[in-house]
């Protein structure tokens, strides 16, 4: 793919991701094909990752912007994200994924099978990278939105709720997107889902630096003095990515005592000290990581 990047300017965590997902590393080398993804790579922001990739195959192949709309409004529609019935497609969607899907990495074609039927044999199609789906069902899901706030707002709840297939990725693209795109109002809006502290975090620190506004930072700020559990989110990020001043402008080390500056006594116990006294545990605090990093460097 001629991908403009020495390995030796690709972080060890990316390495590592893409050493675990092929088809993810599949998609980044599609959408940075003859191109120059970034000087350093040590962030995955999949939202720029995933709509290269949308742009460049359906600039290459016609018909399939058209196609993959009519499989995400029918996936809506139906709330059924997977084994979708061939035989329900229209004419001109039928035939662009019979010319595409034995040889790209959007869609598939999977054979359905009922035991207990004597004819129990159908076509159905899926996506081959579900996040990607994700990616756009999110993306259709804003274009509603945009359009319709009323009912967008019923479309967010029902496909973001709890055990919901598409919910973990539809929930992340909408952060990432409103951060990206400064709508403060879906933010506002995103803020009161029971779901959006961990996710809402989560999606600022994969955002790059430069896009995080005012309004994204100080949201962050608020989070951070809401809970003991969100400071800790908050202060294992900004004291192991966002240490570096220079590239790290908005969100940073600095950033943190400038926070923790602010905080009484009172608050500083109720917050950081609850948040360091919560199990040493690495998949849950990260502090077992945090405290291993700072003996390296004493």
């Amino acid at each position: 793919f001629n991908i403009k990047l020495s390995i030796n300017n690709v972080h060890s965590n990316i390495m590592d991701a893409f050493n675990k997902d092929k088809l993810l590393l599949r998609i980044f080398c599609e959408a940075y094909e003859n191109e120059k993804p970034a000087e350093y790579l040590d962030n995955l922001y999949k939202l720029e990752v995933f709509k290269r990739y949308y742009d460049k195959k359906t600039e290459t192949i016609h018909g399939l912007d058209k196609c993959l709309a009519e499989i995400i409004e029918i996936m809506i529609r139906d709330d059924q994200f997977t084994n979708i019935p061939i035989s329900i497609l229209s004419a001109e969607t039928l035939t662009v994924v019979e010319n595409i899907v034995y040889d790209n990495v959007v869609i598939k074609k999977d054979i359905l099978l009922n035991p207990d039927l004597a004819f129990g044999r159908s076509e159905v199609i899926n996506f081959v990278y579900d996040e990607f789906r994700d990616f756009l069902i999110a993306s259709r899901v804003i274009m509603e939105w945009n359009q319709n706030g009323n009912s967008s707002v019923e479309l967010i709840q029902n496909l973001s709720a709890p055990r919901k297939q598409v919910a973990e990725g539809l929930q992340r693209y909408l952060c990432l997107w409103a951060i990206k795109s400064k709508n403060n109002e879906l933010l506002d809006h995103l803020f009161w889902q029971e779901w959006f502290d961990p996710t809402f975090i989560r999606s600022v620190f994969e955002t790059p630096d430069a896009l995080l506004t005012p309004f994204v930072i100080d949201l962050v700020k608020r989070l951070f003095g809401s809970d003991a559990q969100n400071a800790l989110r908050i202060l294992w990020r900004l004291t192991t990515r966002s240490a570096n001043t220079d590239e790290y402008t908005h969100l940073n080390i600095e950033t943190m005592f400038d926070w923790l500056n602010e905080f009484n006594d009172e608050k500083y116990n109720e917050i950081i000290v609850g948040a360091l006294q919560q199990d040493y545990d690495y998949d849950v605090s990260y502090i077992t990581y945090l405290c291993y990093k700072i003996t390296q460097l004493l």
